[in-house]
Formats: structure tokens, sequence, C-alpha cells
């Protein structure tokens, strides 16, 4: 069986018994066909391979040429006719190895199919490209080593409210609000070639003047040291964070609120506070103290016994357990102005105070604020003042009117302290020394408020020791 057969027609041949073909004649005739074919010229092949092969009947072998066209030999000694070759020589094709004319079209043809490949390509990848910088909700946009947009896809429409062109004529970060401009440009700073990637988030302002929240990632291009920014709309999102924040603080004021004023309580008031504090804010530390039924001739009598340096809750003016039962001899058990007069009180400094950070309830009737201190202690001293009239107005009740007192012990952050719990702790001592020089005043922490503190501490300490040694006798009337 010929090999090349089996080449032609791609696929292996069977070979029935006796070597004939599969198909019987019809094989057998194009067995013959392929042996009598002209070879292709893209194979040309020696004279010696074509003799060999089955000529058609009336064709020479030497020359291939029909009878009578040339001397019998002619193809041997001479030059035979065009396209034919020498004997033990390739016909008239190039040499082995150049390429023919069919195999440079074929070439030719390919190339052009390739070229024409990657064009399709190339415009069905820009039409992708441009059909989704049209349609994703994110704001894409290109930058160049400078910063400048040179490229703004149409989201941003919807997201500030200028046209792609209105926006490319405007200053490079006019869509960002002014506090965030350094911010962004910090941002974009930070890329490089060895970290190409980043993120940042800022308010962008629209063209209708509200803000607009912007999550954004960015993109090195090494190619140019532009930037490619994806900025997306989260304004909604941070609306509803916030809402959720705002929500759960009111929970939680909700489960931290004191019952008699509806304030929130110490945990919450030291909470505010740190946090205040930590964040670089100047603070005033407010503890006031309230009386009432009596005027203000018995406010220095009733002096400060039984309250502790650092105020038990800054609360009854007596201070203490004995003041809270002196407080309820005079007044009687479940006298209703307990209860109406504190939270009546809690109004008033919840209105006056409502541009501050916290009003909070440290006691049946103490309160405690943070102030912000924006022009020293004499904005400070000012405002204290204008509280105490606040509070000292009288009360009704049931047609009643009853008279008030309060005082206010000042303590200032971080001047007097770095912790919130320091800072309360001297407005406490403050405190003191305010209701000591009487109805309506007020004191600021001094250091030397703290010695004196310690001394009594020292002295309440000593006592019972001293008493069971006999170093003290005490008398009785």
């Amino acid at each position: 069986m010929d090999p090349s057969l089996t080449a032609l027609l791609g696929m292996p041949v069977v070979v029935l018994a006796g070597g004939a073909l599969a198909g019987g004649a019809l094989a057998g005739s194009v067995l013959a066909w392929y042996r009598a074919r002209p070879a292709p010229r893209e194979h040309w092949a020696p004279i010696g391979a074509v003799q060999q092969a089955a000529a058609p009947e009336g064709m020479a072998h030497k020359g291939m040429a029909p009878e009578g066209m040339a001397p019998k030999g002619a193809a041997h000694e001479g030059t035979a006719q065009e396209g034919m070759a020498r004997e033990g020589t390739a016909n008239a094709g190039p040499p082995p190895g150049r390429p023919t004319n069919a195999s440079l079209g074929r070439d030719n043809r390919r190339a052009k199919a390739t070229e024409a490949a990657y064009s399709a390509g190339d415009t069905a990848d820009l039409a992708f490209h441009q059909l989704v910088a049209a349609n994703v909700p994110d704001v894409l946009m290109r930058l160049d080593a400078d910063w400048t947009p040179i490229f703004v896809s149409p989201a941003c429409q919807k997201v500030f409210g200028w046209d792609a062109a209105a926006l490319l004529a405007r200053p490079g970060f006019d869509m960002a609000y002014p506090d965030d401009r350094d911010s962004l440009r910090a941002d974009l700073a930070a890329l490089s070639p060895l970290a190409p990637a980043g993120e940042g988030a800022w308010r962008g302002v629209h063209r209708d003047g509200r803000t607009v929240w912007i999550e954004a990632r960015y993109r090195h291009i090494a190619a140019d040291g532009g930037v490619l920014a994806i900025l997306r709309d989260v304004t909604r999102r941070k609306l509803a964070e916030e809402r959720l924040i705002d929500a759960l603080a009111r929970a939680d004021r909700a489960a931290a609120a004191d019952p008699a004023t509806g304030l929130p309580d110490r945990s919450v008031f030291e909470a505010t506070g740190a946090r205040l504090l930590a964040g670089g804010a100047e603070l005033a530390v407010l503890h006031i103290a309230m009386d009432w039924d009596r005027g203000p001739a018995q406010f220095r009598a009733a002096g400060r016994p039984g309250l502790e340096p650092a105020g038990r809750e800054a609360g009854l003016w007596a201070g203490g357990e004995a003041g809270e039962q002196a407080s309820g001899q005079a007044r009687g058990h479940n006298d209703p102005a307990d209860t109406a007069i504190p939270r009546e009180a809690a109004a008033r400094l919840t209105r006056a105070l409502s541009r501050e950070p916290l009003v909070a309830a440290l006691a049946d009737t103490g309160f405690g604020v943070l102030m912000r201190v924006s022009d020293g202690d004499q904005g400070v001293a000012a405002r204290t003042r204008d509280l105490l009239r606040l509070l000292c107005e009288p009360y009704g009740l049931n047609g009643e009117t009853i008279d008030a007192a309060a005082a206010i012990g000042i303590a200032i952050g971080p001047r007097d302290g770095s912790c919130i719990a320091s800072l309360s702790r001297k407005a406490g001592l403050a405190l003191v020394r305010a209701r000591e020089a009487g109805a309506g005043s007020y004191r600021f922490y001094e250091p030397a408020m703290g010695e004196a503190a310690a001394r009594d501490r020292d002295l309440r300490a000593a006592l019972p020791a001293a008493i069971a040694a006999g170093q003290i006798v005490p008398w009785f009337q």
C-alpha cells in the first residue's frame, strides 16, 4: 500500500485480504488517479520520483513531455521546455528552503486574516470598555501625572450633578469638600510603582450644594505616572449608618437614663467625657448641686457635713446619707418636690445647653455637665453664672412657689487632668468650696483644694484609732 495515499486521505486505510482497498473497484480507481496526478507546485518532486509513478498513456518518462514535442532524450541533453528540469535535479521550481509565490501568497492571506482578527478584537474590546464606562454606577476617572482629570465617565452626572465636559472644565479637586481636599491629595501622593493601589473616603459637593459621601479606590499607572480612580457614591449607606448609630445611642441613653430626670447617668457621662478628651478637646467638667425649700440664708448653714471630698455623686446639699436624711426630715418623705424639681431643673439645663456635649444626672438632685471650652476661663465663668441664675429661679408645684439654691464646681481638662475620672473628682472638690461660699456660687478647681481634701481624709482615717487609744475623749451632750 502506498503510504502517501493514507496521508492524502487523512486517515488510516483499511487493507482487505489479498491487498485490495476497501471499496473494491472504486478504491482501485482512486489509487490509479493518485499515482497519475501531477505534483502540486508547492510539493515539487524530483524527476526520479515522478518516473517511478505511473504516468498516463502517451506520456514520456524521461522528459515527461507528450510524444513529438521534444527529441528523444532532449530532457537530458539540453534545456527542456519551460518548467522542466535536468534529470537528477528538481523541477524548475525554486531551490529548497526558498519561499514560492504560492507560499508567499498564502502567508500574506494569513497575515491579513490575523490582522483583521486583531482589529476586530480591538474594536470589540473598545466597544466593551465604552459600554462598561457608560453603564457602571461608579465614576471612572483618569488623572494625568499632575492629577488633572483627563477622562470622566458619564456616571458623574448622577453622583456630582455635572456632566463629564463640565466636570473636566472645573479645577481638579473642585468636586471635593474643601475640608477633605488635603486628605485626598495625601491619598494620591501615597501612590507609586511600589505601592500602586490605594483607597480613601471623602466628602464631595453635589451641584445642588448637598454633601455626597465618596468611597474611592486608586491605581497608579506606571506608563505615564497618572492615576485611575473609581469613585463610589456611598451617601445612602453613610446616612443609614448614622441613623443606626443615633438609634443605638438613644437606646443606650434610654437604658442608662436616670429614672427621676430622664437624663443619662454617670456611666454615659464618663464615657462621653473620655471620648472627647481622647480627641484632644478642651473640656469643662461641671458638677452642680441643688437644694430647695430653703432660702439663701440657710445655704451656708448647711455647710458640708458628711460630704466626701470627691462628692457623693455631688448630690443633696448636706451630702452623703446624713444630708439625704436631713433633707428628707425637713421636707417630709415622698415630697412631690423631690421628683418635680429635679425634672424641671433637668429640662432647664437641657434647653440652655443644647449645643454642649452632655447634661447628665449624677444623683437624685445633682447634675454633671460637659462643656466645650472656646473662650478660656472667662467664657466658662460667664456661662456658669447664667446656669446658676436659671437654676435658682423659683419652681412652681401645685400652685406653690418653691425656692431653690444651686452651686457649681468646675475643672478644666486637660489642664486639671487628662482623664474624666480625675476631672470629675476635682470638679467635686471645687463644688465643696462653692457650697461653702453660699448660694449661687461657683469655684474653679485649684491645687490647694486637693491638698486640703487630703488632710481631711487623713484626719478622718486617724480618728477611730485615736479614739480607741484614748488619745481623744469624745463628750456627748
